[in-house]
C-alpha cells in the first residue's frame, strides 16, 4: 500500500515538472521583423520585460512631391510599451509576436539622400540641404499579428 502511494506521488510530481516545462512564457517576445510595403525596413525586438521591449530598426525612406522624389537610409532605436498584453492573453485572445495596443518613443538618424530626381533628371545630393537628420517621435499604435504576417496601425 505504502509503495503504491510512494509510486502514484513520484507520477504526479513528474507530471507537475512535464507542465511548468510546457507553460508558455507570458509577455512581450524578441522578434525579428522585415517590412516590405512602406519604408523597406529590417528590425529586432529585444525582450525587456513582461510588457516592454527596445526596438532597433534600419530602413529605406523615400520621399516625393508633384515634380522631384528622394531616397534616403535611416536608422531608428526606440522603446515600446505594450500596455494591454497581459490582459490580452489572460482573455486568451491572439498576443503572439506582440500582438498587442503599445506606446512608443522613437530616435531616428536620417542619412545623407542617396538619390534625388526632378523631372527625370538626377539631382546631385551634395546640393541640397538637410536640415532635418535627428527625428523623435512619441506615439501610439496597434500590432495585429496573422499567421506570421503584422499589421501595425
Amino acid at each position: 500500500m505504502i509503495k503504491n502511494c510512494i509510486l502514484i506521488v513520484l507520477l504526479s510530481l513528474s507530471m507537475l515538472s512535464l507542465a511548468t516545462e510546457k507553460k508558455k512564457d507570458i509577455g512581450t517576445e524578441n522578434i525579428v521583423k522585415l517590412m516590405l510595403l512602406r519604408d523597406p525596413s529590417i528590425g529586432v525586438e529585444r525582450k525587456l520585460g513582461l510588457r516592454d521591449v527596445v526596438e532597433l530598426k534600419a530602413l529605406m525612406n523615400y520621399s516625393y512631391s508633384y515634380s522631384a522624389w528622394y531616397l534616403f537610409p535611416e536608422i531608428q532605436t526606440g522603446y515600446r510599451y505594450y500596455y494591454n498584453i497581459l490582459r490580452r492573453e489572460h482573455q486568451e485572445k491572439r498576443s503572439k509576436l506582440n500582438s498587442a495596443d503599445f506606446f512608443l518613443c522613437n530616435v531616428g538618424y536620417r542619412f545623407q539622400n542617396i538619390l534625388s530626381a526632378s523631372d527625370g533628371v538626377v539631382i546631385d545630393h551634395r546640393l541640397l540641404s538637410d536640415p532635418y537628420r535627428i527625428s523623435c517621435v512619441c506615439q501610439w499604435g496597434i500590432r495585429r499579428v496573422y499567421h506570421r504576417f503584422s499589421f501595425e496601425f
